[in-house]
């Protein structure tokens, strides 16, 4: 009996074996036929960090009118055809050593090699037909397509959910229409497309100027917000003011305090900082600046009066404790040029008593304002070089609703003399008050320095709430003219590794194909390297808040572009010059005459351009003999491996001044940083020597890595090698501040400031000899 039980057991446990199995098949088989029929190919990761800086809209917030109607621009990427054809032949017309040097391709002839098979235009015009697509508009190399679908066509073709309304968190006033779902297509369909824009992707802000205005202000909340928690865990009382900022900007050294009283508590009255403490009022702030290098043992105070500053308190930002804010203009004197310094400050109370000392974190340095006719002496540019070919041309372009200002341009050319000639620009897009610092920068300091060159405004602005003004837009705008700008200067970027996450998967190596397009028929892309360092430090989602690994930043990255990054005009040129004195450092500030070195925290200015190594792209050839003289020279002074890809594509490729510029905005002058700075003064160098090729009969220089890397080598007096400096460091206000690791600047090139910044009449004459 016992027997025959276990065997009614064991045919029971048996059935439910199989029957578990024949379950598990058919479950597997489900999830086969699903994965067959639909193929995901937007942005993907889970929702927790996929929208970014983004949130849906509150009903009160809620702006726009979605109906099942209600129609959406969607743009199709298309599968294009021949991409090795295409590199193959953007290789050949950049190399200097190519019998197909300089011999462009024209817009039809990119689309002979690009366009997309028949079929795949066809199967992709009817499905959009079948789902009542209107306005259908291919371009003009027939890889992308741009059309109007309804909300409940744009659900039934992408396989997503309702469209609903989104509102970016730092900027409530831009809305965009979205799905929270990734895009997913029928396998029939995704055989044919390589990325759908417009649906379901989450744009960050990529304008680098603004998100790092942005993170000031976000910083000193923050900083002043972990000061109290962290005085309060203390058991001694400090009356140490808070150092908020503290800066050198065009010769006027700022510096941004919370005033603490006596008591150790922090001040509330903005009239009488402490004296509603019932204690001693503040009645002067002292500032003390020491050289950071004994051999310049240099010493700087000032004792400023309470009432020559500004005091404010703000509740939201400021957490109700006074913030005070002082300039001293270049009359006082108060530091020398050239001589980095420690800063130092402290209160006097009512009664002569001293606040303890309060410290800044990063040295300060003081160097002179940057105008067109000083930089032009460093570069060595003819004061007078002006465009003359009727068909040369250079283009700023401009994101997130970055406009300038026509009056300021003016006020521009009339300060630094400049003398324009043909001041004619050309719109294409929206530009429109208020006018912002970047768009202006841009600019001023691209027809300032290739003054008489026709220049383009581009203006990229998206035209709905489902648009995007991103840098592919304006990629396969261009690729849609006959006549585009020959020099492109664009300040943009993010970090490389959340490109896709966030615009889409295969963004980014959809950008490098346009990027090739753009350079075969003859169109140079100066990209700025960034202002965070080779972590691209800060905070998400465009930066990353690590020090454990560098994180590349894009488009920089891109072999296909030429990434630019900044320097300093200052005579501290020789790592003597910060040595201490009994290694035998001496004063440069006496010594040296003016030449470069990087712009960094650590050389106390308030950004670090970007440089490194690519993690998505492998080292291109043009620059492989540069990279690996880099590593022998460097050899033991790397940071730890597991940090960046050894093989990776390397930048930046240059460096141009970026401290210190002076620009006209709302019609005053003003200093103005960044590598964004550094970008249009490259391309308007680039911009002249197309002038001088093309009226010599010469082809415009096109993608000009391969042929600048080659004259570099043998020619290495073109560039004004830049051997101070790392780029460890981000920017004041993101976190963190520094990491341990970073690359150091050596002879010859290096991911800090590339092969240097460029000598024009060397560079010239090198370049007409091609």
């Amino acid at each position: 009996h016992s027997q025959t039980k276990q065997d009614h057991v064991m045919m029971m446990m048996t059935m439910m074996t199989m029957m578990r199995k024949r379950r598990l098949l058919a479950a597997a088989a489900m999830a086969l036929s699903i994965m067959a029929a639909a193929v995901c190919v937007a942005s993907g990761a889970g929702l927790g960090g996929r929208f970014g800086e983004w949130r849906r809209a509150s009903a009160e917030e809620r702006s726009l009118e979605i109906g099942a109607d209600t129609l959406v621009p969607v743009h199709l990427l298309l599968k294009q055809q021949k991409l090795d054809v295409l590199e193959r032949k953007f290789h050949a017309v950049a190399d200097p050593a190519s019998s197909e040097y300089g011999r462009f391709l024209a817009l039809d002839e990119i689309t002979a090699i690009v366009r997309p098979k028949q079929e795949t235009l066809d199967a992709v015009n009817e499905w959009l037909q079948q789902h009542g697509a209107v306005n259908v508009r291919f371009v003009k190399n027939m890889d992308v397509v741009r059309a109007e679908l309804t909300v409940e066509a744009v659900r039934a073709m992408f396989g997503v959910e309702a469209l609903e309304e989104f509102v970016h968190d730092r900027t409530p006033s831009r809305r965009k229409l979205r799905s929270a779902t990734p895009v997913t297509l029928p396998a029939h369909m995704a055989e044919h497309i390589d990325l759908v824009k417009g649906v379901s992707e989450f744009p960050v802000m990529q304008n680098r100027r603004l998100a790092r205005q942005r993170a000031l202000e976000e910083h000193h909340a923050a900083s002043l917000r972990a000061l109290i928690a962290e005085r309060k865990q203390q058991a001694a009382v400090s009356s140490a003011p808070v150092v908020l900022d503290a800066r050198s900007r065009g010769g006027n050294f700022e510096l941004k305090i919370v005033v603490v009283c006596a008591n150790g508590q922090f001040a509330t009255s903005v009239q009488k900082p402490c004296s509603e403490q019932d204690t001693m009022a503040v009645e002067e702030i002292v500032v003390v600046a020491t050289s950071t290098s004994t051999a310049q043992a240099r010493s700087f105070s000032k004792a400023i009066g309470i009432e020559s500053a500004t005091c404010t308190s703000n509740p939201q930002v400021q957490e109700g404790h006074v913030v005070c804010s002082v300039t001293l203009p270049p009359s006082e004197r108060f530091l020398a040029y050239n001589v980095p310094t420690r800063v130092q400050v402290s209160v006097t109370y009512m009664g002569g008593a001293m606040s303890d000392l309060g410290f800044n974190p990063k040295p300060v340095v003081n160097v002179p304002p940057v105008t067109t006719s000083s930089l032009k002496s460093l570069y060595n540019i003819p004061q007078h070089a002006v465009g003359t070919h009727p068909n040369n041309s250079i283009c700023v372009v401009e994101f997130e609703q970055q406009y300038y200002s026509p009056a300021d341009l003016d006020m521009y050319f009339d300060a630094m003399g400049v003398s324009a000639g043909n001041t004619n620009v050309t719109i294409i897009g929206p530009n429109h008050p208020p006018a912002g610092g970047e768009a202006n920068l841009d600019i001023q300091w691209a027809m300032g320095m290739a003054p008489n060159v026709p220049m383009t405004f581009w203006s990229i602005a998206a035209n709905s709430s489902v648009e995007i003004d991103d840098i592919l837009s304006w990629a396969y705008a261009m690729g849609n003219r006959s006549v585009v700008p020959l020099v492109n200067s664009l300040s943009y970027g993010m970090t490389a590794w959340k490109v896709d996450k966030y615009l889409g998967k295969g963004y980014l190596q959809r950008s490098n194909v346009e990027f090739m397009k753009l350079a075969l028929r003859g169109i140079t892309i100066i990209i700025a390297s960034g202002d965070t360092g080779a972590g691209d430090l800060g905070a998400p989602p465009m930066s990353s808040p690590t020090c454990e690994t560098f994180h590349p930043d894009w488009p920089s990255e891109s072999p296909y572009i030429t990434s630019v990054s900044s320097s300093i005009a200052t005579t501290n040129t020789e790592p003597i010059c910060g040595m201490a004195e009994s290694l035998g450092g001496i004063d440069c500030s006496i010594t040296n005459p003016v030449g470069e070195s990087f712009a960094s925290l650590d050389q106390g200015i308030l950004f670090t351009g970007g440089g490194g190594f690519a993690n998505t792209t492998a080292r291109p050839t043009y620059q492989d003999e540069a990279v690996t003289s880099y590593f022998k020279r460097a050899s033991g002074k790397l940071p730890p491996s597991h940090m960046w890809r050894m093989d990776g594509r390397g930048y930046p490729d240059f460096t141009t001044v970026g401290h210190n510029l002076m620009t006209a905005l709302n019609g005053k002058l003003i200093p103005i940083d960044g590598t964004s700075a550094s970008a249009p003064i490259f391309a308007a160098i680039v911009a002249l020597l197309n002038d001088a090729r093309m009226n010599a009969g010469k082809s415009p220089l096109g993608f000009i890595n391969p042929l600048l890397y080659s004259i570099a080598k043998t020619t290495p007096a073109a560039f004004n090698d830049i051997v101070v400096g790392n780029n460890r460091c981000g920017a004041y206000g993101w976190s963190p501040l520094c990491c341990d690791a970073g690359f150091t600047a050596t002879p010859g090139w290096d991911p800090v400031t590339g092969l240097g910044s460029p000598n024009f009449r060397v560079l010239f004459d090198a370049v007409m000899n091609v």
